[in-house]
C-alpha cells in the first residue's frame, strides 16, 4: 500500500493539476481516501454518523475539508433531512476556510509539476560496455539449429503487426502530437526533441525502417543506441549525417549494409541526452541564421556603395 500511495503522488507529479476547482475537489477528496486507506482506517461515509464520527477522528485540518466535501454533495449527496452543522461549529465556515487552505496547495502542486516539466531531460540509453562480446553471443545464437527459423516467423510476424497498427492510428496520432505541440509552453517546444514536425516525417518514413529490419530477419541485432534510428533522417538531425534532402531510402540502405553490427574498433557511446542534443543543434542553427544574415547584410552595402 506504501509502494501504491508513493506511486499515486509520483504519477500527480507529472501531470499540471486542474483549473477546475470541482475537479481539484474531487481529486483531493480522492488522495483523503487513499491516505486513509494507508493508514489502515478507510473512510467510508455512509451515514450522518459517519460524517461526525470521522470529522472528530481526523481532528479539525480534515474537518474542514470534509465540509466542503458536504457543501458541494462529494459526500452524503442524498441527505436532506439532518444537520451536521452544530456538530461541526458551521458548515459553511468550515467549508470556506477549507477552500482557503486548498488555494495554496494548488500552486505547490503546480510547482511541483512545473519543476518536472521544465526540468526531466529524455535520454539515450548508454551501448552495452562490450558491443563485440554482444554480437558473438547472438552469431552463436543464430548458428544453434532451429533457431533462425523459430525467430524468423515470430520476427516477421512482430514487425508486420506493429507496422500495421500503427498506420492504422498513424494520422490521429499526429493530429495529437501537433495539438500538444501548440498548446505546450515556448521553454518546451524548444526542449522537445521528439516534436511534431519531428515525429510526422519519422512516422511517414517508418516503412523504410520496417522494410529494413524485415530484410535483414533475426540477424539484425537491434542494439545501437548511439542515435534512435527510427527519427532520422529528419531536418532537426540531418546535420548529424550530413544528409541532404531527399536522401532517405538511400540511409537506409546505408545502415543495413553498413550500422548493423557495430565494428570492433569503435568504442560503445555512454548515455546522452537527447534534449540537450537538440536544443543545442537548435542554437547551433539560429547562431548559423544570424552569421548568415550578416553576411547579406555586409554584401548589401557593398553592392549599394
Amino acid at each position: 500500500m506504501d509502494t501504491l500511495c508513493s506511486l499515486y503522488n509520483d504519477a500527480l507529479a507529472c501531470r499540471a493539476p486542474t483549473k477546475n476547482y470541482a475537479l481539484f475537489l474531487m481529486e483531493r477528496y480522492l488522495q483523503l481516501k487513499i491516505k486513509a486507506i494507508k493508514a489502515g482506517a478507510p473512510i467510508q461515509i455512509n451515514t450522518l454518523d459517519d460524517f461526525i464520527n470521522y470529522c472528530k477522528h481526523y481532528g479539525v485540518k480534515v474537518q474542514r475539508l470534509l465540509c466542503e466535501f458536504y457543501l458541494h454533495i462529494l459526500v452524503l449527496d442524498h441527505e436532506t433531512e439532518l444537520n451536521p452543522g452544530p456538530f461541526v461549529g458551521d458548515i459553511q465556515l468550515q467549508a470556506f476556510i477549507s477552500f482557503g487552505v486548498n488555494q495554496i496547495k494548488w500552486p505547490k502542486a503546480y510547482n511541483a509539476f512545473q519543476r518536472q516539466e521544465n526540468g526531466l531531460d529524455l535520454w539515450i540509453r548508454a551501448e552495452p560496455s562490450d558491443p563485440v562480446q554482444l554480437w558473438r553471443k547472438h552469431r552463436t545464437l543464430m548458428k544453434i539449429p532451429g533457431v533462425i527459423e523459430a525467430f524468423r516467423s515470430m520476427h516477421e510476424a512482430t514487425i508486420r503487426q506493429g507496422l500495421e497498427y500503427f498506420f492504422s492510428v498513424k494520422d490521429p496520432a499526429i493530429d495529437a502530437a501537433k495539438f500538444r505541440c501548440q498548446i505546450s509552453n515556448p521553454n518546451i517546444q524548444l526542449k522537445e526533441p521528439f516534436k511534431y514536425e519531428n515525429f510526422k516525417l519519422a512516422a511517414n518514413c517508418l516503412h523504410l525502417y520496417g522494410e529494413v529490419i524485415l530484410r535483414a530477419g533475426p540477424s539484425w541485432l537491434g542494439y545501437r543506441f548511439r542515435s534512435p534510428i527510427i527519427w532520422h533522417p529528419s531536418p532537426a538531425y540531418q546535420a548529424l549525417y550530413e544528409m541532404p534532402e531527399g536522401h532517405t531510402g538511400h540511409f537506409f540502405e546505408h545502415l543495413v549494409m553498413h550500422h548493423r553490427y557495430r565494428p570492433p574498433h569503435e568504442i560503445p557511446s555512454p548515455a546522452y541526452s537527447l534534449t540537450a542534443l537538440h536544443v543545442n543543434y537548435n542554437v547551433l542553427m539560429r547562431a548559423r541564421k544570424r552569421v548568415s544574415r550578416g553576411v547579406c547584410g555586409v554584401l548589401k552595402k557593398v553592392c549599394f556603395w
